[in-house]
Order: structure tokens, then sequence, then C-alpha cells
């Protein structure tokens, strides 16, 4: 239950902070991306580390944001917090923060689609930065989600059909209280 709760805050505070204001416009978040100096295992692995680094040192930046503005106002503010979080589990590494534009595709975090488009993005690079990458959206936080794929409810569906929109964030919302009635009846 405790997890549906909190899958449920962070799709009430997705949904009242970042729903687009057009129907074909990329929600207003904030997406995060790690890339590795290259495929090697030794620098995939780092960029693990660096990943989980940079999540606990942004968790703590934007903890108290109350929209999309505000944590890209802090995240540009503090890129060298973000830089220094990395360092420090890869000390002697080249590693770049920078806020910039890029193009993600759909992705789902524990049910929640967030569509493909351009957004706003926390880019670290590790070294070259010629290896796989890693990505979520790091405000709202969506990591977590991306982590733990069962904890969270489906706001829309990952690939809707031609039959049915997807589903809307009222129907969903009301669809949880409805499976908590079958769920104790």
């Amino acid at each position: 239950m405790q997890k549906r709760l909190r899958a449920v805050l962070a799709a009430l505070l997705l949904a009242a902070v970042c729903l687009p204001a057009a129907a074909d416009a990329a929600p207003a978040l904030i997406r995060l991306h790690v890339i590795a100096a290259s495929d090697s295992e030794a620098d995939q692995a780092e960029k693990l580390l660096a990943r989980d680094a940079v999540l606990a040192e942004t968790d703590a930046l934007l903890a108290g944001c109350e929209n999309c503005a505000e944590a890209y106002r802090v995240l540009d503010e503090r890129l060298a917090d973000v830089e220094a979080a990395a360092l420090a589990v890869l000390p002697g590494r080249d590693v770049r923060a920078d806020l910039t534009r890029e193009y993600y595709p759909e992705r789902v975090y524990g049910g929640l689609r967030v569509p493909e488009g351009e957004y706003d993005s926390l880019k670290v690079t590790i070294g070259a930065g010629e290896g796989h990458n890693w990505w979520c959206v790091v405000y709202p936080s969506l990591c977590r989600l991306a982590e733990e794929p069962e904890s969270a409810p489906v706001l829309a569906q990952a690939a809707p059909s031609a039959e049915r929109p997807p589903q809307s964030f009222w129907e969903w919302l009301f669809s949880l209280f409805a499976g908590e009635r079958a769920d104790h009846a």
C-alpha cells in the first residue's frame, strides 16, 4: 500500500506540475542524461556510480522546488555541485554537467508514460562521452520509478490503440479508487 501511495503522489505531482498546455506539446519536465566515457565494462560501471551520486545530489537540490522553472534555475545555479557529486565517486576523471535541450524517445517509468520529444536535460558526460548512456526524469523525480517498474500505476497506455485514446489522468485516478473497492470487497 505504501508503494501505491508513493506512486500516486508521484503521478499527482507529475500531473499537477507537468501536464502539457497543448495536446501535442511535450510535458514540462527535466530529464537526466548520463553518458559513459566508453563502452568498456569499467566505464559502464563508472557511469552507474556517477548516476547514483548525481541522483542523490539532485534529489536534495530539487526537493523544495514547486515547478520546472524553479528546478531548472536551481540546477543552473548548482551545476558545479552536480559535477562535484560525480567527481566525488570518480576522482581524477573528467566530468562535465550541462543544461541543454535534447530529444528523448517515449519511455515508461513504473507504468507512467512520458512521450517522446525535446526536453530540458541535465547532461552529465564522463570523459569523451562515447559510451552507452542512461537517462530518466530528474524533475519531477521519476528515476526511482524506473528502478521499480511494478510500483507505479499506469497514467496512460504505453502504446495506445487506434480504438481508444490514451487513458486520461482523471480516468486513471478514479480507476485507482475503483480498484481499492474491488480489492476489499
